[in-house]
């Protein structure tokens, strides 16, 4: 079971990545996923033309990658900046993302 469940998020994962951006050539993984040796082996076996590696070869280790992305968010809301990119999302122009309610 937990094979077939391997295999099925692997290709998930390569499905999307050669509909969506098939130039890629980098796949940095993060979360438990990048302690698997076997998720990162059969990813590297679907996508022999992309480097498979953790994000903590950007610096940034794979159990933080969630925290710095909600860091990010804050620091964009709190400086009034937009933290969407519209060709991805669909929505009709640059959005300050979140919302203070404060106690």
């Amino acid at each position: 079971m937990q094979r077939t469940l391997l295999e099925l998020t692997v290709t998930g994962i390569t499905t999307a990545i050669r509909q969506h951006c098939p130039q890629t050539r980098a796949v940095y993984v993060c979360g438990g996923g990048a302690n698997n040796r076997l998720l990162m082996q059969r990813l590297a076996e679907h996508l022999p033309e992309s480097a498979i590696t953790t994000t903590a070869t950007l610096g940034l280790p794979v159990h933080q990658v969630e925290a710095a992305a909600f860091g990010w968010l804050a620091f964009r809301f709190t400086h009034r900046l937009s933290a969407n990119l519209p060709e991805v999302t669909g929505a009709r122009g640059a959005r300050i993302l979140g919302a203070l309610y404060p106690h």
